[in-house]
């Protein structure tokens, strides 16, 4: 499924400004070799014909990738973790949520392909009087891969509770004596996702904060910064929910009343932030943020007497999608595609049709993007959540009784191309796209492009705006086909190498076309 996004020159004006970077047409972009998206419109000077478009992933047709098939693991796989692939021992390694209640801990499993799972027996915790489990011991949002630490000992990296954590071998962890709780997140929350950025050469992690907003305390998304995954930047919200979400909120909660548990009506349909996984790209910033729609509280899960709804404090109801998110910086975001769905919730009756969690930073397998994620069939303030608590309070009994039989959460995988993101997309009529001033390193122009029913043709334009004889779209070897790394030439011969260093402009002719990203070699 394609959303169409409408651009709007004003609101990227505006949006350059925010993030300090310049928008003046005039001033080159210095790019050097670096590979250019058209997430948001930072390389973008005109575009005549074209739209853009969020390009959902396609959910893997085998899901579940992994199930909760082993005693003791309840019905919850969940993906408060990590996928990566260790290159020196050529396998895909996860970490992940399994368990239920009191019962739950973090677990490990190991691929050779990305889609066939194995739970090693790790012998190090003892559950239901055996070893023979792959439980870790431990409970964290993921781990950092660092193969090349001089530190052997620091070559996985972890948060733990609040602190930084390391390992030598992903399954060991411990928490040094010197590492410092992150300033600012939330004493008892554990949804703290983060990275490590290869651009700025720090970490990165993305803590859940309560903020209010529009008269609600929210959950929302802050930032933190490190050098040495030790001591933390304080906090900084960068995403907070505001009206627009509560109207969507609104809508999603309205199409799904055949799913959610509880729902107190529309005065009570909000828009909360669960999470945030950003990560760097292509030279930019990308995230998948985790929208959840309250749809209502029910019973009071603690049985207080005086149960106040108090959004932001736990066991509210409701949905949980995925949105795509972008920056420049790390501190200023914006919501990719209009706010629409990314990874959009299944059918009423699919293994993902309540919540949606995703892993701290998707993977480049081959020409694809792999997302690994969390499908629950259940939403967020279901009472199967509580079900370790029904002997203290008999009305969760009952509550699990009366609801849907849908409770299971398993860990699945969506597929998206390399640098498929956000396309330029252009219909029958001839279309184009004309970029900002910039200079290139390198020789050779390569694009990303679907033009299997369509043509993409190239120019190159002087300071002037003309094009460069022998460059210009008459004489480009017109791309008929689907690629992602096409190599652009000319009839003549000419080259681009007398270029680099120079500032130019590329001007893209597209008629049935899909253009997705283009860099010079």
């Amino acid at each position: 499924m394609n959303i169409n996004v409408t651009c709007c020159c004003i609101a990227t004006v505006l949006l350059l400004l925010s993030i300090g970077v310049s928008a003046d047409p005039v001033v080159p972009l210095k790019i050097g070799k670096q590979k250019q998206l058209f997430v948001d419109n930072y390389i973008v000077e005109r575009m005549d014909g074209v739209h853009k478009t969020l390009n959902q992933p396609k959910k893997h047709p085998g899901n579940p990738v992994l199930k909760p098939d082993r005693p003791g693991e309840g019905n919850l796989a969940h993906m408060y973790g990590s996928v990566i692939y260790d290159r020196h021992a050529k396998l895909f390694k996860m970490w992940y949520w399994t368990g239920r209640g009191s019962e739950i801990s973090g677990a490990y499993a190991t691929s050779k392909d990305g889609i066939h799972w194995d739970k090693p027996d790790l012998g190090l915790v003892q559950f239901q009087g055996s070893k023979r489990n792959n439980r870790v011991g431990w409970m964290a949002m993921g781990m950092i891969y660092s193969p090349d630490d001089p530190d052997p000992g620091k070559r996985y990296k972890s948060i733990h509770g609040r602190r930084g954590a390391f390992s030598a071998d992903g399954i060991n962890l411990h928490v040094p004596p010197e590492s410092k709780d992150i300033p600012g997140a939330v004493v008892s929350d554990n949804v703290i996702p983060f990275v490590y950025d290869e651009l700025s050469k720090r970490y990165v992690a993305f803590p859940k904060v309560n903020l209010k907003s529009a008269g609600h305390e929210r959950r929302s998304v802050s930032v933190s910064f490190s050098d040495d995954f030790l001591t933390w930047t304080p906090v900084k919200p960068i995403l907070v929910p505001d009206e627009r979400d509560d109207e969507l909120a609104r809508k999603t909660v309205a199409a799904m009343r055949d799913r959610v548990v509880y729902d107190d009506g529309p005065e009570w349909h909000l828009a909360q932030f669960y999470g945030h996984c950003g990560f760097p790209y292509e030279g930019m910033y990308l995230g998948l943020l985790w929208v959840f729609d309250i749809s209502g509280w029910g019973e009071p899960i603690w049985g207080e007497k005086d149960f106040v709804r108090h959004p932001g404090w736990g066991g509210e109801d409701g949905p949980m999608y995925v949105q795509l998110t972008s920056s420049r910086d790390l501190v200023n975001w914006e919501r990719v595609g209009n706010r629409q769905p990314f990874i959009p919730l299944g059918a009423a009756d699919s293994y993902d049709s309540g919540l949606i969690y995703t892993t701290n930073r998707p993977i480049v397998v081959g020409d694809e993007i792999w997302i690994y994620y969390s499908g629950w069939e259940s939403t967020h303030g279901h009472p199967i959540e509580w079900a370790t608590e029904t002997d203290k309070y008999p009305h969760i009994a009952q509550a699990i009784k009366n609801a849907s039989p849908r409770t299971g959460s398993t860990i699945n995988l969506a597929k998206l191309r390399l640098d498929g993101w956000v396309s330029v997309d252009a219909g029958e009529s001839p279309s184009t796209v004309t970029t900002r001033p910039l200079v290139f390193d390198g020789s050779r122009l390569v694009i990303d492009a679907n033009a299997s029913s369509g043509s993409v043709a190239v120019e190159v334009l002087d300071s002037d705006g003309k094009a460069i004889p022998g460059l210009d779209a008459g004489a480009c070897r017109t791309f008929r086909g689907d690629s992602v790394r096409h190599e652009i030439t000319w009839t003549d011969g000419a080259g681009l190498a007398a270029l680099a260093g120079k500032p130019v402009r590329l001007r893209f002719h597209l008629a049935n076309a899909k253009l997705y990203s283009f860099g010079f070699r």
